[in-house]
């Protein structure tokens, strides 16, 4: 091709790649909305009906920066509270593992 050819073909790609990068960037903005709002009503259900898992759904969808929710929950729980949360889901792992080991 020359180089006139060349330069509408690159201005022309240009374009389009700016226009796909814009619509990707709403889309995500979009996706972060809905993300939120269904975690909104997920909270309407009663805390004591939620499961352990839906918690969790739900404290990481309200705060999606993983350095503040370590903060928070730094803050929230003792060290030894901690400690013991771990072990019981060290335990935890360790009985499925044993399970799967003896059962297979």
């Amino acid at each position: 091709m020359d180089e006139e050819t060349c330069q509408i073909f690159n201005d022309h790609f240009a374009k389009m790649r700016t226009q796909f990068e814009n619509r990707l960037t709403t889309l995500n903005a979009i996706n972060q909305e809905l993300s939120w709002k269904v975690a909104l009503i997920d909270e309407t259900k009663k805390i004591g009906n939620m499961t352990t898992e839906e918690l969790i759904e739900l404290t990481f969808a309200k705060e999606p920066n993983r350095e503040i929710l370590w903060l928070k929950i730094r803050y929230k729980f003792t060290p030894a509270d901690l400690e013991k949360i771990a072990a019981e889901e060290f335990a935890d792992l360790v009985s499925i593992i044993t399970e799967k080991e003896i059962t297979s």
